[in-house]
This record gives C-alpha cells, structure tokens and sequence, in this order.
C-alpha cells in the first residue's frame, strides 16, 4: 500500500475515534475528492464501480486488523449451504462466512510495516462495540424499539436504478407501505450521475407486486394458458438437474477416497499417525456426509400434462392466488422467476426481464395504471 493510501486509512480510523460514523466518514471523503479504492487501484478492483466512497468500504477498513502489520490467517471461511433444504436435487452453493474468533490465527511477529497501531485498532473495536448496544451520546441506535415482525422485501435485490444502476434498498414509510429507495449522498459528488441523480428515489412495492401478478396470472388464463403449460413441460429440467447433482455427491465420495487412499500410503511408508488423524478424519467425515446426501436425494418424478394440469386448475385464478400467497412464497417465486428490475425515475417506468433468456417481459408504468 502506497504513503496515500495509507493516509486515507490513518484519517478513517482518526475520524471513527473522533466521533464520526462510518456514512459521515464515506461523505466527507466524497465531497473532499478523496479517491475510493477502486478509483485509486482499477486494475485490482476491476469488479467494482469506481462511485465514491461507500460506507461498507469504510466498514471493511475499520474492521481490518491487517493495518496493524501483522499476518492473519482464517478469517472467513468456505460453507456450502443446500439451495433449497427441502429439495436437495437443488444442489449446494458455496458461502463464505466470519470464523469464528477461536479459529482466527495472527502471525507472531509482524510481517509488513503497520499503517495504525495495534492499539488504535483495538479501540475503534472497541467503540465500535460501545455504539452497538447504544453508546451513551444519543447514536442512531439508542432508543430504538424492537420490531415484532420482520418485513419481507419481495423484491430485494433485484431492483435497480436507472440513473445509477444501483440496487435499490428496501426502505419501509408510512408504517407499513414499504418501497425502494436509491439514495444520492454517496455518489461520488459533482460527477455525471450525482448531477442527474436526485437526492432521494422511492419505488413503492405494491404497485410493483400487483401488475407482476397480473401479467403471471395472464399466462395462465384462457389465452394462454394452453402454450403456458406447454412451455413449461418442455423446459423442466429436474431430471438433469437431478443427474448433476449426483454426480456432484458421488465425486465427493471419490475425492475423500483419494485423500483417504494418500494418506494412508503416508501411513504405511512411516509417517507419524498423530500428524495425519486429523485430515483422515476430516475426509471420512466427508465421504459420510456425501454418501448421506445421496440417499436423501428424492427418486426422479417427471410431472405429467395431467398432473400440470391438474395444479393449474387446483390454483384457479392466479393473480387472486398470488395475491392469497404470504408475502416469503411471492418472493421465493420472483427468485425462481429471475426476474430483474430497473426503475427509470423520470418516466415512472420499470423495465422488467426474466434471465436466463433475458426476454422482456413487460413495461409497467407504476402509477396510474399498467
């Protein structure tokens, strides 16, 4: 890390300890023309918009205990979670979460000239924890009330601004009108896209939701529902996706066995068992949870026209159902849909796509009808 960055780093970690929050800290920077970090290195965060400053890039630094110079191992680590863990044909998907504070290792010397010391870091640690269970000047989290049901944004993550093309953030107003929001302070100030942008963008979410009902219970009415059903006969997949994810779990058993069979030769040409219990036990414990999964994949079942069918008309209206169905079973449905969104502010009109063939769906004007 070059001396400028480094100083930017220095006068976060200044400014966290002097009282400022991490949006403030992402303001200020903005406004003083202080490059992000992916404006200062592009050909490392080639992944990223160079927008300015944005308070989880303040975040990640504060929490950072590379800045001290010492080397630290483990601090995430690799999960993979079923994608559905009522359907285990629907595969896993690899996460990466926080260890756990036990498996996180520090070098014991430092292993690169430090940018703030080790007690510098320690007590914006600390702050931070002060702030969270309330602080004692009035922050944003003291006096706040618990909510006894949490909202369920049906369309989170898949609504995007048309002037920036951010994802908007759910944002509940008037009790419980909940809507999307894209918010202009942390764009990066006097750029193109700050200009343009107002300062605040609402999308309210129930104009949205209803005319996306109506044009899914459109594929099912009489006009269509005949080509509907066709379509999705011919695009059901679980057989193959089925077949996948077998071969997956049955790798698995044989990469454990490979590790299984290495160590083992290790054992036999005089290695000490102590140092190799614990990746032999870890790849049984593999090859056993994979060969568990297998048998808990269900048999293969291919819906027949009749049995389609016969869902469709146990639904009856679809929109009405739709409309019927708890706001977490609307959501679950626009993720299998893959729909993508993209508000465009000034006409009030939002441009809705379904991957993975990309086909407009429709063009929903969101007030004053569809």
């Amino acid at each position: 890390m070059d001396d400028a960055a480094a100083a930017v780093v220095q006068r976060i970690f200044e400014m966290y300890l002097a009282g400022w929050g991490s949006k403030a800290i992402a303001e200020q920077l903005n406004r003083d023309g202080v490059p992000c970090p992916s404006a200062h290195a592009p050909q490392q965060n080639r992944h990223r918009k160079m927008d300015g400053w944005q308070h989880s890039a303040v975040v990640a630094i504060l929490e950072n205990p590379r800045y001290t110079g010492y080397a630290i191992y483990g601090r995430w680590q690799k999960v993979e979670e079923l994608l559905d863990p009522e359907d285990v044909a629907a595969g896993y998907i690899a996460r990466f979460k926080r260890s756990p504070q036990a498996k996180i290792v520090r070098s014991r010397e430092p292993a690169h000239p430090a940018i703030v010391s080790v007690e510098t870091f320690t007590a914006a640690q600390l702050e931070k924890r002060k702030r969270r269970v309330g602080g004692v000047n009035g922050w944003s989290s003291r006096g706040r009330q618990r909510v006894s049901k949490k909202r369920t944004y049906e369309l989170r993550g898949r609504v995007r601004c048309g002037i920036c093309d951010r994802k908007m953030e759910g944002a509940a107003r008037h009790k419980e009108v909940k809507y999307y929001r894209c918010n202009a302070r942390t764009l990066l100030p006097e750029s193109v896209t700050a200009l343009a942008h107002p300062q605040q963008i609402y999308l309210r979410e129930d104009l949205v939701t209803q005319a996306i009902n109506r044009w899914i219970g459109e594929l099912f009415g009489p006009l269509n529902r005949q080509v509907t059903i066709d379509l999705l006969l011919a695009s059901d997949d679980s057989s193959a996706r089925r077949d996948e994810h077998m071969a997956q779990l049955h790798g698995r058993v044989a990469a454990a066995e490979v590790v299984m069979g290495r160590l083992q030769r290790a054992l036999n040409s005089g290695w000490d068992p102590a140092a190799l219990r614990e990746q032999y036990n870890a790849a049984v414990a593999e090859k056993r949870a994979a060969e568990t999964a297998i048998t808990q994949v269900p048999p293969e079942a291919v819906m027949s026209r009749e049995e389609l069918e016969g869902y469709v008309d146990q639904l009856g209206d679809m929109a009405r159902a739709l409309e019927r169905a708890e706001p977490e079973e609307r959501s679950q449905l626009y993720g299998a849909l893959r729909l993508s969104l993209v508000y465009h502010h000034v006409d009030q009109i939002l441009d809705v796509e379904v991957d993975p063939l990309a086909d407009r769906v429709d063009k929903l004007r969101v007030r004053g009808g569809t």
